[in-house]
C-alpha cells in the first residue's frame, strides 16, 4: 500500500472513531421523566405578555394565552405550577413560554426539589423557552 493511501486510511479511521465518540456524547431531546409521587414545580417567567403550554398533573397538555405574570417580591414576573404525580406508571414534565413579540422569557422544572430542566430566551422579535 502506498504511504499516502495508508495515511488517508489512518486518518479516516481516526475521524470515524471521533465521530462515534461524538455520537455517543450527544444528548437526546426528551421530556423529563417522572415517577409516581414525584413532586414537580414549574416556574415560568416573562417581562411581557406570553402564551404558556405545560404538562399538567393529569399528564395532559394545558395551554393558556395572553398571560401577564404578577411581579414577585424580587421584581421578576413569574408564575408557578406545583403538583405531585399520582399516576402509578409515572408521567413526564414539560413547559413552554412563548412571547410572540419578543422579550425575556424563561422556564425551570424542579423534580423533588432538584432542577432538572432550565431554559431562557431574550430575542427582541420572537422568544421562546422550552423546558423538557
Amino acid at each position: 500500500m502506498h504511504a499516502s493511501t495508508r495515511r488517508a486510511a489512518a486518518l479516516g479511521s481516526a475521524l470515524a472513531a471521533v465521530g462515534a465518540t461524538l455520537t455517543v456524547l450527544a444528548p437526546s431531546a426528551q421530556a423529563v421523566g417522572l415517577d409516581q409521587n414525584d413532586r414537580v414545580r414549574y416556574r415560568m417567567c416573562a417581562d411581557t405578555v406570553v402564551d404558556i403550554e405545560y404538562t399538567n398533573a393529569y399528564g395532559n397538555t394545558s395551554t393558556q394565552r395572553n398571560i401577564y405574570f404578577k411581579r414577585q417580591k424580587n421584581g421578576a414576573r413569574c408564575g408557578f405550577y406545583d403538583y405531585t404525580v399520582r399516576d402509578e406508571y409515572g408521567s413526564y414534565a414539560s413547559v413552554w413560554v412563548t412571547a410572540e413579540n419578543g422579550g425575556s422569557v424563561s422556564c425551570t422544572i424542579w423534580r423533588n426539589g432538584r432542577v432538572v430542566a432550565k431554559s431562557n430566551d431574550e430575542n427582541s422579535f420572537y422568544s421562546s423557552a422550552a423546558c423538557y
